[in-house]
């Protein structure tokens, strides 16, 4: 990536389309500034589909403050307009005030029927990431270039463990019909494999009584289609997502830069799921150092500090410090495993405050102290506020203060979020340093670190 004079950086990417599609690009008026966008948006389509939904042309959103900072504030009738008059892409010309719904585009699915001749085009894209954090992205993206390029990328390691992964992909994690994390009167956004419409949590449940489709939950996101069709839709949106990454990191398309809402450093590795993480960790003699329970443990850092000192509280605290917080909720909630724990908690975190559940109320009766504190921020400030109140909080210990000790002692790194990935040999004066931030920050919490070197990871022999 390069900065202009205009002080913005350049990006380069790939995407893989129908020739066809390409040919009806470059019958577009424009100048190669105007080619370069139009590329860069129907890559933001397909990328967004595949991630999604498994598929390149799907109807998906893209953020209309992320087009005003890379298209300007014309996108809409200097990049959409021209590309959907030519028929290019298409808008779902569905719009919601209820559920906040804008407009959907997508990729015209014409170009992807009988056989297709894929092409592969470079582009370029300018983002303006400088502006509120001066000169810290430019040095943030030299120093990760700098740490990737002295790594050893298997590809060939990367595949196999990706579809390693993929084989493992399962329902377990699921929920369905009336055990959504979601009250039955409640609107939500939901997909059925062709499209996002609002609708009544009842009134799906009602129909899946008289059809082989259900209301599914994974994570934050609710679908309504069968079992089956969904575990494949995730598996072919997890290799197209995993597959976009690895690429990028083998030819050399690095990117990173701190983002303006959380203030975390994103970069290729950061997109990567762990288990592809260790590949690269593997291959290179690195380790990961992780702090435990982090969001809640900084949560209790904030607390602390802002004098909440009941029982409940301090209970909180251990546990959180200790990085036993998700067992410790598995427990008292009596829950099926670690991972329906953790998922409770990021309820806590990332829902609106106005959302119920019997695992929510049962949590508020056991920490009162630190739900109304969570409810009373939300109220205040916002449903998102709460969570991106503490991710910033961990940035500023990770960025702000881990990052720039590292460097001057010549340390080589690269942050993940809550996590310092380093050489193991420098691994004792790295956890010195992290402990030395910690108490400087008043941050109490527990560290483990991940080796992959000393355990199997899942490339085949």
């Amino acid at each position: 990536m390069k900065s202009g004079k205009d002080g913005k950086q350049k990006f380069y990417s790939n995407i893989s389309l129908p020739r066809e599609i390409f040919t009806d690009v470059d019958a577009l008026e424009g100048t190669n500034i105007m080619y370069n966008k139009f590329l860069h948006l129907l890559s933001l389509l397909k990328n967004g589909s595949e991630k999604r939904f498994g598929i390149s042309c799907h109807y998906t959103f893209v953020s209309s403050k992320y087009l005003k900072k890379v298209f300007t504030t014309y996108y809409s009738t200097k990049v959409i307009l021209p590309l959907q008059n030519a028929g290019i892409i298409e808008c779902d010309g569905l719009y919601s005030p209820d559920t906040a719904k804008c407009h959907y585009y997508r990729i015209n699915p014409e170009y992807f029927k009988g056989q297709i001749e894929l092409e592969r085009r470079k582009f370029f894209y300018k983002m303006d990431l400088t502006r509120d954090l001066g000169e810290e992205n430019k040095q943030h993206s030299e120093d990760f270039e700098l740490f990737v390029n002295g790594l050893e990328i298997n590809k060939n390691s990367l595949d196999i463990t990706m579809n390693n992964c993929l084989d493992l992909v399962d329902s377990e994690s699921y929920k369905y019909n009336y055990n959504v994390d979601a009250n039955e009167q409640d609107v939500i956004l939901v997909n059925d494999g062709t499209k996002t419409f609002p609708a009544k949590i009842w009134k799906l449940v009602e129909q899946s009584f008289s059809t082989d489709s259900s209301l599914i939950q994974d994570g934050l996101d609710y679908y309504y289609m069968t079992e089956d069709k969904y575990k494949e839709l995730k598996k072919n949106r997890l290799k197209s997502s995993w597959s976009s990454s690895i690429d990028n990191l083998a030819e050399g398309n690095f990117r990173a830069y701190r983002n303006k809402t959380n203030y975390r450093l994103d970069t290729n590795l950061t997109n990567l799921p762990k288990e592809l993480r260790e590949v690269v960790m593997k291959d290179n003699g690195l380790i990961n150092i992780d702090l435990s329970n982090s969001q809640f443990a900084i949560l209790s850092m904030v607390m602390r500090k802002d004098g909440f000192d009941s029982l409940d509280a301090l209970n909180f605290y251990k546990a959180s410090e200790e990085g036993n917080l998700y067992e410790f909720i598995q427990a008292e909630l009596n829950l099926e495993n670690r991972g329906e724990a953790k998922q409770v908690m990021f309820r806590m975190l990332f829902s609106s405050d106005g959302f119920k559940s019997e695992n929510k109320t049962k949590f508020e009766k056991l920490f009162p102290t630190v739900a109304e504190y969570i409810s009373k921020y939300k109220r205040q400030y916002g449903d998102n506020a709460f969570s991106i109140k503490l991710q910033r909080e961990e940035s500023y210990i990770f960025i702000d203060g881990i990052k720039p000790i590292l460097k001057d002692h010549g340390i080589s790194h690269t942050t993940i979020h809550d996590s310092v990935i380093c050489r193991e040999e420098d691994s004792a004066m790295v956890l010195d340093i992290i402990d030395y931030v910690f108490r400087n920050k008043g941050l109490n919490a527990n560290i483990t670190i991940d080796n992959p070197s000393l355990k199997e990871i899942l490339v085949a022999a």
